[in-house]
């Protein structure tokens, strides 16, 4: 007894219908046969951000944590979490109903002292350095000075900035940057 299925001829695909669906006609495919527009691309990527301007982090609801490594030689404290949109840099930005929050990326801080490097026109450090604190060092010194307005005192210890980052509102002034918003400065009202 033959079962039918063994008389059902063979299927196959030629490699042409395995690459491009039965929903895709060459002419659709036309439309998209361009050179991309980069600057589109980007242009839309900025838009999509959050806007630059003044944030504040609010320890009793998003707490801001902090991660303490060495980092490329160096002490370093990452600040990560959400913070709050309070004064946005765009006069014409209308601010919404809904509170406009952000997360810190990439924000590093360092009491260790480290020069701004030189880059060349392709982007890429040359090796040399200006005689001028980097980003990091020029946070800390803001978070030392932070410290002092809120306590009126030095901390006496690099520890005691870290805690006073993570337990107090402090208000970050934002860019945007190539990879997403970048803090530019920190303070912290009395």
């Amino acid at each position: 007894m033959t079962d039918e299925r063994d008389e059902q001829p063979e299927v196959t695909m030629d490699m042409q219908d395995a690459q491009e669906p039965d929903w895709v006609t060459k002419d659709a495919r036309t439309l998209l046969e361009r050179d991309s527009d980069l600057g589109a691309a980007e242009q839309a990527k900025r838009d999509a951000m959050e806007p630059a301007g003044q944030y504040i982090s609010d320890p009793d609801d998003f707490p801001l944590t902090a991660t303490i490594e060495n980092y490329k030689g160096r002490v370093t404290v990452q600040l990560n979490g959400l913070v709050t949109l309070v004064k946005p840099k765009d006069k014409g930005y209308e601010m919404p109903e809904r509170p406009v929050r952000t997360r810190l990326n990439f924000f590093r801080l360092s009491p260790d002292r480290r020069n701004k490097l030189v880059y060349g026109e392709d982007n890429k450090p040359t090796g040399e350095e200006m005689n001028i604190p980097d980003a990091s060092t020029l946070r800390w010194l803001e978070a030392r000075e932070a410290y002092k307005t809120l306590y009126g005192e030095e901390a006496k210890q690099d520890i005691q900035i870290v805690d006073f980052l993570t337990e107090r509102p402090i208000t970050f002034i934002m860019f945007q940057g190539r990879q997403g918003l970048g803090v530019s400065k920190l303070f912290v009202r009395k």
